[in-house]
């Protein structure tokens, strides 16, 4: 996540590579896969947070996909935790947000 974030502040792959002492090619898959599926994860997320919690406010857009989809991805996080307590960490609900797909390849799209 501090990839994703450091990302999203403006922070390019190799900057983020050193600071977390990843190799630059791995941050950049991480952040290719992840901006690739953006809006579906946006979209995932806010269903997720509202199953949780009907009563949320609107997720308010933050001018970038990548922003939304963190920002809806924070506030599915939150309301899971608030309904159901703390048990899980917020990569475990991350998880089950994303249906284990947060890193994986992003496919192409068929044509037909």
């Amino acid at each position: 996540m501090t990839a994703l974030l450091a990302h999203h502040a403006g922070s390019g792959y190799r900057a983020i590579a050193a600071d977390l002492h990843v190799p630059a090619d791995t941050v950049r898959s991480w952040l290719r896969r992840i901006t690739g599926r953006a809006e579906w994860l946006r979209q995932t997320a806010t269903v997720w947070a509202y199953e949780r919690d009907p009563m949320l406010p609107p997720i308010l857009p933050t001018g970038s996909l990548l922003g939304d989809a963190l920002q809806a991805l924070g506030v599915a996080v939150s309301a899971h935790r608030r309904r159901l307590g703390f048990k899980a960490s917020p990569w475990q609900i991350l998880t089950m947000v994303a249906g284990g797909r947060l890193l994986a390849p992003v496919q192409p799209a068929l044509s037909g």
